[in-house]
């Protein structure tokens, strides 16, 4: 019996011993980033599981860091731009938490539905998460921001920075989007680009139609050049000439300009019919660049 209970006790010492030394062996692993503070999980004894902080160095750029980050830039481009992927290399589901350091700096789209200045979200063992950025910051300046991942096993908080730039291609007006069934097809008007970045490289314009299931009825591709391009009148007919374009059916219109470096701006608008076309600006219509 009390062989017994001394080979359960060696063990969970051995089991307490490895899972210290496996967490600080990732963290001893990597190249100073940070603080890292360790709460050393339950199971332990009393005295052992108080949490204590712990400075530790933790890599962004080696693939065993107890947390990876990869910070994306310049941003700021294109509507939404890649801000930061952070990874779990821990010991359990972790949860992170990206924040600008001014909220008026942009807002944040997280990996599930959370948008705004900071967003949270979960982080599973051994998954990595990315977070969007659309900057408001407009010209070549850094944008700080903190990045927080916490587990059973400890809490990580860094400050990183990137740079913003100014956009490079701006759609500048969408005036008008409707449907006309009458001749089964869709108008377009008031639509104005912009070269923003003075290289004048401005490539195509290309435009897709879905209706309220988000099945695609229309698509158009448009040869954009220089500095700016101008449509006052366009008429997109279905790809299918057998669809009917139908009166009173919520139809969104999405435009995507891009140059030839690969930037791009993007909008999109909701109308109905020409009768209804007053009020047929979807919620996205005010992020026009």
């Amino acid at each position: 019996m009390t062989r017994d209970q001394s080979g359960t006790s060696s063990a969970r010492s051995e089991d307490h011993a490895s899972r210290r030394a496996y967490l600080l062996g990732l963290v001893s692993a990597a190249c100073a980033f940070g603080v890292v503070k360790i709460a050393l999980g339950s199971g332990l004894s009393e005295s052992e599981s108080q949490p204590r902080d712990v400075n530790l160095d933790v890599a962004a750029d080696q693939s065993n860091a107890v947390v990876g980050i990869e910070v994306s830039s310049p941003v700021g481009q294109n509507p939404r731009d890649l801000l930061v992927t952070v990874e779990n290399n821990t010991l359990s589901s972790a949860t992170a938490t990206i924040s600008l350091d001014d909220p008026a700096d942009g807002t944040l789209f997280g990996p599930g539905r959370d948008t705004g200045s900071s967003v949270t979200f979960s982080l599973p063992l051994g998954a990595s998460e990315s977070v969007e950025i659309r900057s408001a910051v407009n010209g070549r300046e850094k944008l700080p921001f903190t990045i927080a991942v916490r587990s059973p096993e400890f809490t990580f908080e860094a400050q990183r920075k990137t740079t913003a730039v100014r956009r490079a291609v701006r759609i500048t007006s969408l005036a008008q989007f409707v449907s006309t069934p009458e001749q089964n097809s869709w108008s377009v008007g008031g639509l104005r680009i912009r070269d923003n970045d003075a290289d004048d490289d401005l490539r195509e314009v290309e435009y897709e139609i879905a209706d309220s299931d988000g099945t695609v009825r229309a698509t158009r591709t448009d040869t954009a050049t220089g500095g700016a391009h101008r449509v006052d009148s366009l008429m997109i007919d279905p790809d299918d000439p057998a669809y009917d374009v139908q009166s009173g059916h919520p139809y969104t219109l999405s435009v995507r300009a891009l140059d030839a470096d690969g930037n791009y701006a993007q909008t999109s608008r909701t109308a109905s019919s020409a009768d209804d076309s007053a009020g047929g600006e979807s919620s996205t219509a005010a992020s026009l660049e």
